[in-house]
């Protein structure tokens, strides 16, 4: 975990699909490929979220949640603040916003309050004016609020270190520091670079998200979820599929690229799934006289069928796995463009 409290600052539309995001800290807590709110918390807690726009949408004021949520990307438990206008939401979320407690409950209340209210004031002024006069909008919100200043600063800093890390890196492979896969920071890189030299064959994209990772870390601690990871990475490198990369996308998500198929059938989506489920959930884990079962679900996309776009790649992986989890996890489903489709659909 970084030296820095997580926090975003975004607007979405009553579908909760994202807009704007005006900051995201540390950088990688937001993805690419995560369109809709309800996307950036826990499974255990969308449904949480999808109340909170119903209480959100029922009042005028700031509404302020004082339960915490579960941020997916590095199980963050983080508070949430957010105001409707017009059919836009504006949504703020911190780390350490404890609006439970007394009496800095009064405080950060008023803060927060006044900052989106700020925000909201100048709604129709960032919709219709030029970049220009947005920019001057948000430098006069800026000079009203100090401590919200402050806060950007932060994510300012944060960025520009990112950009000089990667500046640094400069297409090397970067490795996750507790799995020593890919990680989140290089796949799109690595991937790419796989594709480019045989750029007419195929290739599947993996995404498995460990089944109930959370109860490992609630029961043992976080450093038997740390061993359970690397264990977990262990097994998924000793598939030795030919042609492939594992990546660590974020916390308990992993993924699995594989290129060069000149067809690709069910059988062969089938055959994948058949390996991992085999050698990596076949037998538990023990780790300190523990012994721990492990199960995951997994989407599949294809590269050059579904999509040629990496990150677009990931996205159609990421609903395909969220449809096996829907289906009573410990499975796997292949991207499916029409029910893809049908749920956009159904969102707009």
């Amino acid at each position: 975990m970084v030296n820095e409290y997580a926090s975003f600052f975004l607007t979405c539309d009553a579908q909760m699909r994202i807009q704007t995001i005006y900051w995201h800290q540390p950088q990688y807590i937001i993805s690419p490929f995560q369109k809709y709110v309800d996307e950036l918390f826990s499974e255990d807690d969308k449904s949480r979220v999808v109340q909170l726009f119903k209480q959100g949408a029922d009042t005028t004021e700031v509404f302020f949640d004082v339960d915490q949520l579960t941020l997916r990307s590095q199980n963050i438990p983080m508070n949430l603040c957010l105001i409707e206008e017009k059919g836009t939401f504006f949504i703020f979320s911190h780390q350490f916003l404890d609006i439970s407690q007394k009496p800095m409950a009064r405080i950060m209340r008023g803060m927060v309050r006044n900052f989106i209210n700020l925000i909201r004031s100048g709604k129709k002024s960032l919709y219709t004016e030029s970049e220009k006069m947005i920019q001057t909008q948000f430098e006069q919100i800026q000079k009203l609020n100090n401590d919200m200043t402050n806060l950007q600063r932060q994510v300012m800093k944060s960025n520009a270190r990112l950009k000089q890390v990667n500046e640094e890196l400069n297409n090397r492979l970067v490795k996750d520091p507790l799995t020593g896969l890919v990680s989140r920071y290089q796949y799109h890189d690595e991937i790419r670079g796989m594709i480019q030299k045989d750029p007419e064959l195929l290739g599947i994209f993996v995404f498995i998200d460990l089944d109930d990772f959370k109860s490992i870390n609630d029961t043992y601690g976080h450093h038997i979820g740390d061993q359970y990871l690397q264990v977990f990475s262990q097994r998924l490198t000793s598939l030795h599929l030919s042609n492939a990369t594992y990546i660590r996308i974020a916390g308990d998500e992993f993924g699995i690229y594989i290129h060069g198929y000149r067809k690709i059938g069910k059988e062969d989506i089938q055959r994948v799934w058949e390996a991992i489920s085999s050698k990596i959930f076949q037998d538990p884990i023990v780790i300190e006289n523990h012994r721990m079962d492990i199960k995951g679900s997994a989407g599949m996309a294809i590269y050059g069928i579904d999509t040629t776009d990496i990150f677009q790649l990931f996205e159609y992986a990421d609903f395909a796995m969220y449809q096996a989890k829907k289906n009573g996890k410990y499975d796997y489903r292949q991207f499916d463009q029409e029910l893809y489709s049908t749920r956009q659909g159904a969102l707009r």
